[in-house]
């Protein structure tokens, strides 16, 4: 079973779909591993990725509650299928010393959240009803933050709509 673990871990790390699962595990036992019979299969996959997930889960939950503040960083990009894709980080102290950051969920930010770093989109900065504001409702002394690099990609934005051959540069990049 901790080969067949690991090598789901694998995968997932390595962004890939669950159905290379079955080759990984025959690579496994060509080099010489037992790794059984059973659970060789996406489905098994599948099952070793919620496993791991729940794991990690609990263990952040628990760094999580031993820290004072925590700090929350979100972005989204699109993917090739142009699908959008947010991840969420949390940005906390272990231990109130060492500076460590995760992906997270929910659960605790009311209680620690103090910082909050989005992009500069109205749904997240807008001043009625982007994330900011609303989690400023909630938690008064939060610090809203548009990032930086947010804010230099802007810049830049701005740059290439003023040249044309700039802008078409882009175009042509993006369409690639």
């Amino acid at each position: 079973m901790k080969v067949l673990f690991n090598t789901a871990y694998f995968s997932i790390k390595q962004g890939m779909a669950f159905s290379t699962f079955p080759s990984l595990c025959d690579l496994q036992e060509a080099n010489g591993v037992d790794v059984g019979s059973n659970y060789r299969n996406d489905k098994g996959a599948a099952q070793f990725a919620h496993a791991i997930a729940e794991t990690i889960h609990c263990g952040l939950e628990s760094e999580l509650k031993t820290s004072s503040y925590i700090a929350v960083m979100s972005d989204g990009s699109t993917d090739i299928s142009a699908r959008e894709q947010e991840i969420v980080y949390v940005r906390f102290l272990q231990n109130d010393i060492i500076p460590k950051t995760k992906c997270i969920d929910e659960a605790q930010r009311k209680a620690k959240l103090r910082t909050l770093c989005l992009d500069g989109a109205s749904v997240n900065m807008g001043s009625v009803n982007g994330v900011a504001a609303l989690e400023k409702a909630q938690i008064p002394e939060l610090i809203e933050i548009h990032c930086v690099a947010h804010n230099l990609e802007l810049a830049v934005s701005d740059t290439l709509k003023s040249n044309d051959y700039l802008e078409s540069f882009e175009d042509t990049a993006i369409n690639i």
